[in-house]
């Protein structure tokens, strides 16, 4: 499955990324990116509401570390969102896609920096 997902996801962000080209032209980021948070609540409160999570969700910020590393997520998530938005409105989706398409090196290097590991090799590609 994993390989089906990273191609939807390869898929849906082609989609995305185009869709963006002619969207940032029409309509600022920060309005862009407003009215996403507050669809975006909206549709994860109901999964949050229905699925249950709510039963678990002081658990998950308990621990410090957790809850750093959640932090860290969540500032690195805002940022790097923002700013390919900034660099597809700044030049095309192409270019700044093909720029933004060097994150696996770097994907790579922070994993070995970060835990010493490295989770490329011939039997996870295939």
């Amino acid at each position: 499955m994993r390989i089906v997902y990273s191609l939807i996801v390869a898929i849906t962000r082609g989609i995305l990324y185009a869709v963006l080209d002619k969207l940032l032209i029409q309509m600022p980021i920060v309005i862009l990116c407003f009215a996403s948070s507050i669809f975006n609540t909206i549709f994860f409160g109901l999964v949050f509401y229905f699925g249950r999570y709510y039963t678990d969700f002081k658990k998950y910020f308990q621990d410090k570390n957790t809850l750093s590393l959640f932090i860290l997520v969540t500032v690195l998530f805002l940022v790097a969102n923002a700013l390919i938005l900034f660099a597809i409105k700044s030049k095309n989706a192409t270019v700044a896609s093909l720029i933004e398409i060097s994150y696996p090196l770097f994907v790579i290097l922070f994993t070995y920096l970060f835990y010493r590991t490295v989770h490329l090799n011939i039997g996870s590609v295939v």
